[in-house]
């Protein structure tokens, strides 16, 4: 059994569309659970109502906004998760699958007795389409470039160099959370760290594909990710918090590691920008690293690698190079 895990905050004339994804879907043994991340009525009434005769669906109404990370590990905290459930998969309420998706993921996961199933994925632009408008926006040039971009992954994971095939899909985008397929055993040993309040998918990488004994990545396989400006749920609760990133307390309560952790999750946002370009949360964040700069060197404590941070972050760190 595959329980598929969805947060909610908002958006139900989109997760109208993933649920009907997962009615379509040709594989039948699996399960939805919905957390709503504190809705307003319009949203809550309608997870509400939300019932199946394909799969059993529950549902969680947190009672104030938490970060994405926190409902993620809800799921697992309220011990929501059938008891026969073997695969986990995270899907957010704009994102859609195709009908074969769920399918495919299972047969792969049990012949191959991975921990983790990772597919390819595109990008595609879209406001409010149907799942099927969405799958059909996967473009052949789209698809022809992320198999050119991708596909020397596959060969590095699968017929070389591991070691280096599981620190490229930590640092670059090789997936999102809804083309992996995680074995439920991974979670014995990891958490979402509740107090990351943008970028926890990232977190995932960082700390579950670096130990899992087996991951298989398959660059042939598509899931389409949906962009349409404002995939982030947590804009207002990041508004909010985001002071503390620029605080000496936000430091003194985070270990140098979990510190370190935040750098990584943000180079996205600070790889190839100039401080004009940035955005007032990423400049609150550029405030923060500059405040550990004399501290730099507990990047050796953290045991992570240096030379894959980008060129900007490290020059603005002032970090010499040491593999």
């Amino acid at each position: 059994m595959i329980s598929v895990i969805i947060i909610s905050k908002n958006r139900h004339h989109l997760l109208r569309h993933l649920l009907k994804s997962l009615e379509e879907q040709t594989f039948n043994d699996f399960e939805v659970i919905i957390i709503d991340n504190y809705s307003n009525e319009e949203t809550v009434n309608y997870v509400k109502s939300i019932t199946s005769d394909k799969f059993n669906v529950k549902k969680i109404f947190l009672p104030e906004e938490k970060t994405i990370a926190y409902c993620r590990n809800e799921s697992f905290r309220g011990k929501y998760l059938d008891e026969n459930s073997k695969y986990v998969m995270f899907i957010d309420d704009d994102d859609c699958i195709s009908r074969d998706t769920l399918s495919w993921f299972y047969k792969r996961a049990v012949s191959t007795n991975a921990e983790i199933i990772i597919s390819n994925f595109v990008s595609v632009f879209s406001k409010n389409g149907s799942c099927e408008e969405l799958i059909s926006k996967m473009s052949f040039s789209e698809v022809f470039f992320k198999l050119l971009r991708n596909f020397w992954m596959y060969v590095m994971g699968h017929l070389l160099f591991y070691k280096h095939f599981r620190s490229m899909m930590i640092h670059l985008r090789y997936s999102v959370m809804h083309s992996i397929l995680i074995k439920r055993e991974v979670f014995n040993n990891y958490a979402f760290d509740n107090s990351i309040i943008y970028g926890e998918d990232n977190h995932f990488r960082f700390n579950v594909f670096t130990t899992a004994k087996k991951i298989k990545y398959y660059p042939l396989f598509f899931v389409p990710y949906r962009k349409h400006g404002t995939n982030t749920q947590n804009d207002t609760y990041f508004q909010k918090k985001v002071h503390k990133l620029n605080s000496l307390d936000f430091l003194d309560r985070n270990s140098y590691p979990n510190v370190l952790k935040y750098l990584f999750l943000y180079k996205g946002q600070l790889k190839l920008k100039s401080k004009a370009l940035l955005s007032p949360q990423e400049k609150s964040f550029i405030d923060s690293v500059n405040l550990i700069r004399k501290e730099i060197s507990f990047f050796e404590k953290a045991k992570v690698n240096i030379y894959m941070f980008p060129s900007s972050l490290k020059n603005h760190l002032k970090i010499n190079e040491k593999v």
